[in-house]
């Protein structure tokens, strides 16, 4: 028995999601602050504005984001081999793409300000300004994100993390407190993302050794995987940020707000659970590789996720009062109440889907984007039409992730259900 509980304890997967957990869930608890903080001491219609900048942010960062993946399946095989010159190819290639397009939408964000800000109810260029320096950032630090994670530099990335995160806050305040409002809480952000981006040059001192010749990667081999792979993602994230877009833009600024902030609570079961499928994918990509099993990842990160999603699911029917009460919302009460235990189940579901995506990308299955694609087509047409109430846009939304999940486990059985 003792035995048994050591080897779990040693597991890879557990040890491994054990400092990404501990690490992502105090930045993320930094991360709950600073929203907490701007919950508490800006208007709701500011507040919506963060939310929807927020969001936007992700769904622009998203294309980039989503090649992460592609880089963490051929990084991890370069790294298992020890082939750092094919690793410092795959950087350079990568990051000249990702700095010209990163330029390019920093530009349209600059053009664009105020068609952006008329769609969404936003009103300071400024905003959009500072948020498409934040894309850009993003679009920079996709091919280090990626590196470390098939690096399995769990520990870095989760001091890291908690760095910027308690930059964040604690610049987030004090601009704030400074009179900034939205603006100040944005300018943290921004800062945040490039004090991040260049303390990840740490961990990859090899992209500076000329003593090391980049060896040419075949850019359509990438594009191979990584075009599937980042649609897959792109449509991920696209899940849980149209919703609130579309709020942003059917719904007055107060309504917005109230809907940012139930969103904002019920994303705390994704944030507890993301860090999974972060050491999921390169352990499972490298397995995979080795012909070894692996299926028992999939099943303990699995359980990892519905174990606190279902707890926290059931905190929100229960204790619904206290939850607003941490958000200082307890005169939206009678709105919001209703809402946030339905908004956690669509969370837990989609954090299953989440790490199932994660794990089908790992092993070379890219085919999943179609459904994945098909599923978010469906949430923008539905919304689009279908949004006279927060009930109605979140059913949707439970309802497309519950197929998607059942499609999932049956092609999950489909390959694997012998064994």
């Amino acid at each position: 028995m003792k035995q048994r509980i050591n080897r779990v304890i040693t597991h890879p997967f557990v040890s491994g999601s054990a400092i990404v957990f501990i690490g992502s869930n105090a930045a993320n608890l930094f991360h709950f602050l600073f929203n907490f903080f701007m919950v508490r001491n800006l208007t709701p219609a500011s507040f919506g504005d963060i939310s929807a900048l927020i969001s936007l942010i992700a769904l622009s960062t998203t294309p980039a984001s989503a090649t992460v993946p592609m880089i963490i399946n051929f990084a991890a095989r370069f790294y298992a081999k020890n082939e750092m010159a094919h690793i410092r190819g795959l950087f350079f290639k990568l990051s000249k793409v990702l700095y010209s397009i990163g330029i390019g939408i920093f530009i349209c964000f600059i053009i664009f300000s105020s068609w952006i800000g008329a769609f969404f109810n936003i009103h300071s260029p400024v905003l959009l300004y500072i948020t498409g320096f934040i894309v850009f950032i993003g679009y920079i630090s996709t091919t280090h994100s990626g590196l470390l994670q098939a690096k399995l530099a769990f520990t870095f990335i989760s001091v890291t993390n908690l760095i910027g995160s308690v930059i964040k806050v604690f610049l987030g305040i004090f601009l704030v407190f400074l009179g900034f409002g939205a603006i100040g809480a944005m300018i943290a952000y921004a800062l945040t993302s490039a004090i991040s981006y260049f303390i990840s040059f740490i961990q990859l001192p090899f992209i500076f050794d000329k003593k090391i010749k980049s060896e040419p990667i075949s850019f359509m081999k990438l594009l191979s995987y990584g075009g599937p792979a980042a649609i897959a993602m792109y449509t991920l994230t696209s899940f849980v940020t149209t919703d609130i877009l579309l709020v942003k833009h059917f719904f007055n600024p107060q309504q917005a707000g109230i809907y940012a902030v139930i969103s904002l609570a019920g994303k705390v079961i994704f944030f507890f659970t993301a860090p999974i499928a972060t050491v999921l994918f390169p352990l499972v990509a490298q397995k995979h590789e080795k012909k070894e099993n692996y299926t028992n990842i999939l099943f303990l990160a699995i359980l990892f996720i519905l174990i606190p999603s279902l707890g926290l699911t059931a905190c929100y029917y229960i204790f619904p009062e206290f939850i607003l009460l941490l958000f200082n919302q307890q005169k939206y009460s009678n709105v919001m109440t209703p809402y946030l235990g339905f908004f956690g189940v669509f969370m837990t579901l989609y954090s299953l889907i989440f790490v199932l995506t994660n794990f089908f990308l790992s092993i070379g299955k890219t085919k999943i984007y179609i459904p994945l694609v098909i599923g978010a087509l469906l949430q923008v047409g539905l919304l689009w039409i279908f949004h006279d109430s927060f009930f109605q846009i979140i059913s949707i939304s439970i309802a497309i992730i519950a197929l998607l999940l059942v499609w999932f486990l049956l092609y999950y059985w489909k390959l694997h259900g012998e064994k």
